[in-house]
């Protein structure tokens, strides 16, 4: 297991075409860091504790800021999921974990999410907002780097839906009825331009912000005329993206009432 520190993100998103490569035998975890921070309890300190349990384990711990962390580590498909939660819940601090199982992602990655608390909790505490009463974001992207820096760069507390294929956006969209989409413009099986239409279509309020590594004045402004409220050029610093996120006032309403 490697310890990767804030400064060296490329460094991580090298590791992830291995990963999805054979992504079956790969577990992602999210790690947020809630309340108070200090010395003992830390992004710094979590991610030298969990570097020190899963030294044997392959796999990369990423710090992102002094609140998150991500991990991707080689648990194979075989493997219990729940055998892997229960080794970090005894490798955290004691009574202070929440732990969540996702669904995998569009690509297939296990999920787990945990959240550390400063203080500890009484079990009637421990308690999970229903991902389907979140704050929801969709990010269609067939690039997982992306979806990726989209991910960590969104409030913990949002449910995050994945698709990776221009095909399945729209049927996501009508499941979930997230409150911002995040739609690249070159998707496989269909343009992000087609799929925008749709989705203006089937929800004229749909916040839809494009991605695309391409920002022509003629992109952006066939996007724009089209129904998309904004337009995020790849790659993004997490300032830009928290700019856009917060011009969706659905998104922010929807946090408002948890």
């Amino acid at each position: 297991m490697e310890l990767i520190k804030p400064s060296d993100l490329p460094k991580f998103l090298q590791y992830l075409p291995r990963v999805k490569q054979d992504v079956e035998n790969w577990q992602l975890v999210n790690i947020h860091l809630l309340g108070d921070l200090e010395p003992s309890f830390s992004a710094e300190r979590i991610a030298e504790t969990l570097h020190a349990n899963f030294a044997d384990q392959d796999g990369r711990i990423y710090q992102c800021n002094t609140r998150d962390l991500i991990a991707v580590l080689w648990w194979p498909a075989d493997k219990d999921t729940l055998a892997l939660s229960r080794k970090l819940e005894h490798t955290l601090p004691e009574g202070r974990c929440e732990l969540l199982i996702h669904s995998p992602d569009e690509d297939g990655l296990k999920q787990l999410e945990l959240r550390l608390h400063a203080q500890s909790l009484s079990s009637t505490e421990l308690e999970f907002v229903p991902i389907s009463d979140a704050p929801r974001v969709l990010i269609a992207d067939d690039d997982l780097y992306i979806r990726t820096l989209v991910k960590k760069g969104l409030d913990p507390s949002f449910s995050v839906i994945e698709v990776s294929d221009g095909n399945g956006v729209l049927a996501s969209y009508e499941r979930h009825r997230p409150h911002l989409v995040f739609l690249d413009i070159h998707l496989p099986g269909r343009t992000g331009q087609e799929i925008l239409n749709d989705l203006i279509q089937s929800d004229k309020h749909a916040h839809v912000v494009m991605l695309s590594a391409d920002s022509s004045a003629e992109n952006v402004q066939q996007a724009i005329r089209h129904g998309a409220k904004s337009f995020l050029t790849k790659p993004f610093t997490k300032a830009k993206l928290t700019e856009v996120v917060n011009q969706c006032p659905a998104l922010h309403q929807a946090a408002s009432k948890q």
